[in-house]
């Protein structure tokens, strides 16, 4: 899939005079449960050929994007405490601080991230407002301690490292505000 999607954008930045130059390609899928969609996801990227000319910045929330919604829900919470007091007693942990705890397109599960992101932050349908408070209203630092190991440091790191110089941020990683 990686592979594929990478080699298509290359063709049409390479045949296609209306397709603007690409800088970046976003790689997003979730993991479902695999830890190492990831890493495959990186690896189809680089594929057989020469690298693409573009860089490639890989997301991939671990199991589901909910746990990366989830793990900025704390700061804006409070008129729902009770709803997250519910979901950590009935989880036996906390979603917001360990989101990779949660599982993927498992329905019955009672841990499944879709349920509990409906349990915290109400059923959203097309309506993301919700989730959009979760990334807008909490600081990052937050948002990246609670999420890390559902994998949303090290895509936030990508951005840094990959994105952020193509916007023109001449400064080292070490020099940046976050």
């Amino acid at each position: 899939m990686a592979h594929k999607a990478v080699a298509v954008a290359a063709e049409m930045e390479a045949t296609s005079p209306d397709v603007p130059r690409i800088d970046a390609l976003f790689l997003v899928h979730d993991t479902d449960g695999d830890e190492e969609v990831r890493e495959r996801l990186r690896d189809g990227a680089r594929g057989r050929d020469a690298p693409p000319r573009f860089k490639v910045i890989v997301a991939a929330p671990h199991p589901e994007s909910e746990a990366w919604v989830i793990a900025g829900a704390a700061s804006w919470l409070a008129p729902g405490q009770a709803q997250h007091g519910e979901e950590r007693k009935r989880l036996g942990f906390n979603p917001i601080i360990q989101p990779e705890r949660l599982s993927a397109n498992r329905g019955a599960d009672k841990r499944d991230a879709k349920r509990v992101c409906e349990a915290l932050l109400g059923a959203h349908g097309d309506a993301y407002q919700a989730w959009e408070r979760c990334w807008k209203e909490t600081p990052l630092e937050e948002i990246e301690q609670n999420g890390a190991r559902a994998g949303l440091r090290a895509y936030t790191h990508e951005l840094e490292q990959t994105l952020l110089p193509l916007l023109g941020d001449p400064r080292p990683q070490d020099d940046r505000q976050r």
